[in-house]
């Protein structure tokens, strides 16, 4: 990181870097006018992708699903589920989990959180009798919901082991 780009990383808390501007609260209140500033004459960052996405599936939304989810799979219409938790990041060299979101069959889901699926969340992959094909449960720390949800369904199913891929068959 070159000093420019230093001037332009502000902290509200303590992060170990002291060449940061550290933004310090007073009587409660915290001054973001140099930042603010800094963002105005900044170029904004490049669109990579348009569309909508349904989010919210959080296991409490997904045990709502949970008889819809068990119709599918014992009519045979879901036949796998991956949860996908890694990174293709900004780069569009970068595309290792769009590549393999693409490449999923059609009777998968994909289960995932974090930003793993900004590339990948709005490929139009359809979804299965009302269910998305990527559902998807939040942020990094809204993976829990997808351990919960693989773990329901593993003892549903009787499952005695999980592994990075969650086969029904």
């Amino acid at each position: 990181m070159n000093i420019l780009d230093k001037d332009k990383v502000f902290t509200t808390g303590n992060t170990g870097h002291d060449e940061f501007t550290y933004i310090e609260e007073k009587v409660g209140v915290k001054d973001f006018s140099k930042l603010i500033e800094i963002a105005k004459q900044s170029t904004p960052p490049k669109e990579l992708e348009t569309g909508s996405i349904t989010g919210g599936f959080a296991h409490n939304q997904l045990s709502k699903l949970s008889d819809t989810i068990a119709n599918n799979i014992n009519d045979g219409s879901i036949k796998q589920f991956f949860v996908m938790a890694g990174c293709d990041g900004r780069s569009s060299k970068r595309s290792y989990y769009t590549n393999f979101a693409k490449g999923l069959p059609d009777d998968t889901v994909i289960l995932t959180s974090g930003c793993a699926k900004f590339k990948y969340n709005k490929l139009h992959l359809g979804d299965i009798n009302d269910i998305p094909c990527v559902l998807d449960a939040g942020q990094c720390n809204d993976s829990y919901s997808l351990v919960v949800t693989a773990l329901n369904l593993a003892e549903i199913y009787e499952c005695d082991f999980m592994n990075y891929r969650f086969h029904i068959t």
